[in-house]
Protein backbone atom coordinates (compact mmCIF):
# COMPACT_ATOMS: atom_id res chain seq x y z
CA UNK A 1 0.00 0.00 0.00
CA UNK A 2 1.54 3.37 -1.04
CA UNK A 3 0.93 6.62 0.95
CA UNK A 4 0.37 9.23 -1.58
CA UNK A 5 0.99 12.64 0.12
CA UNK A 6 2.95 14.16 3.31
CA UNK A 7 -0.67 14.63 4.32
CA UNK A 8 -1.54 10.76 4.03
CA UNK A 9 1.99 10.20 5.53
CA UNK A 10 0.67 12.62 8.38
CA UNK A 11 -2.61 11.25 8.79
CA UNK A 12 -1.12 7.54 9.40
CA UNK A 13 1.43 8.44 11.79
CA UNK A 14 -0.81 10.52 13.93
CA UNK A 15 -3.74 7.41 13.73
CA UNK A 16 -1.14 4.76 14.69
CA UNK A 17 2.52 6.22 15.82
CA UNK A 18 4.28 7.46 19.15
CA UNK A 19 6.82 9.43 19.67
CA UNK A 20 10.81 8.91 18.87
CA UNK A 21 13.47 10.72 19.76
CA UNK A 22 16.80 11.28 18.62
CA UNK A 23 19.45 10.54 21.47
CA UNK A 24 22.14 13.04 20.77
CA UNK A 25 19.81 15.98 19.80
CA UNK A 26 16.67 15.39 22.12
CA UNK A 27 14.30 15.74 19.10
CA UNK A 28 11.17 14.02 18.10
CA UNK A 29 9.52 12.61 15.43
CA UNK A 30 6.67 10.28 15.07
CA UNK A 31 6.81 6.63 14.01
CA UNK A 32 5.14 3.36 13.90
CA UNK A 33 6.96 0.88 16.48
CA UNK A 34 6.67 -2.37 15.82
CA UNK A 35 8.33 -5.69 17.66
CA UNK A 36 7.04 -8.42 16.86
CA UNK A 37 7.97 -12.19 16.90
CA UNK A 38 9.17 -13.40 13.54
CA UNK A 39 9.68 -17.19 12.58
CA UNK A 40 9.90 -18.10 9.09
CA UNK A 41 11.63 -21.26 7.63
CA UNK A 42 12.29 -22.57 11.04
CA UNK A 43 14.84 -19.83 12.04
CA UNK A 44 13.37 -17.27 14.87
CA UNK A 45 13.70 -13.59 15.17
CA UNK A 46 12.81 -10.56 17.11
CA UNK A 47 13.75 -7.66 15.24
CA UNK A 48 12.23 -4.18 16.80
CA UNK A 49 11.62 -1.34 13.74
CA UNK A 50 10.02 1.70 13.27
CA UNK A 51 8.72 3.54 10.08
CA UNK A 52 8.45 6.95 9.80
CA UNK A 53 8.36 9.48 6.93
CA UNK A 54 11.69 9.99 5.18
CA UNK A 55 11.72 13.23 5.36
CA UNK A 56 12.24 12.77 9.43
CA UNK A 57 15.25 10.34 8.36
CA UNK A 58 16.64 13.37 6.60
CA UNK A 59 15.50 16.41 9.11
CA UNK A 60 17.41 14.44 12.01
CA UNK A 61 20.06 13.10 10.06
CA UNK A 62 19.09 9.53 11.16
CA UNK A 63 21.77 6.73 9.69
CA UNK A 64 23.41 3.67 10.50
CA UNK A 65 24.11 3.62 14.40
CA UNK A 66 21.96 6.19 15.10
CA UNK A 67 20.65 6.12 18.94
CA UNK A 68 16.84 6.64 19.59
CA UNK A 69 14.74 6.07 22.39
CA UNK A 70 11.15 4.71 22.17
CA UNK A 71 8.37 4.32 25.02
CA UNK A 72 11.55 4.41 27.44
CA UNK A 73 13.83 1.81 25.67
CA UNK A 74 16.73 2.96 24.19
CA UNK A 75 17.95 1.39 20.56
CA UNK A 76 20.64 2.06 18.08
CA UNK A 77 19.55 2.12 14.26
CA UNK A 78 21.18 -1.36 12.23
CA UNK A 79 19.20 0.01 8.51
CA UNK A 80 17.33 2.62 7.57
CA UNK A 81 14.82 1.18 4.11
CA UNK A 82 13.27 3.98 2.81
CA UNK A 83 10.60 2.05 0.85
CA UNK A 84 10.21 4.49 -2.15
CA UNK A 85 6.99 6.07 -0.87
CA UNK A 86 8.17 8.61 1.09
CA UNK A 87 8.15 6.14 4.05
CA UNK A 88 11.56 4.60 6.14
CA UNK A 89 11.34 1.31 7.84
CA UNK A 90 14.36 1.71 10.35
CA UNK A 91 15.49 -1.73 11.32
CA UNK A 92 16.50 -1.63 14.90
CA UNK A 93 18.61 -3.33 17.84
CA UNK A 94 18.12 -2.73 21.71
CA UNK A 95 20.74 -1.22 24.07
Amino acid sequence: MSVESEEDRDVLLADFGGTVTVVATGLNFTGIFDNDYLALMGMESRNPMVMCKSSDVTTHSIAQGTALTIGGVSYKVVMPQPDGTGMTVLELERQ
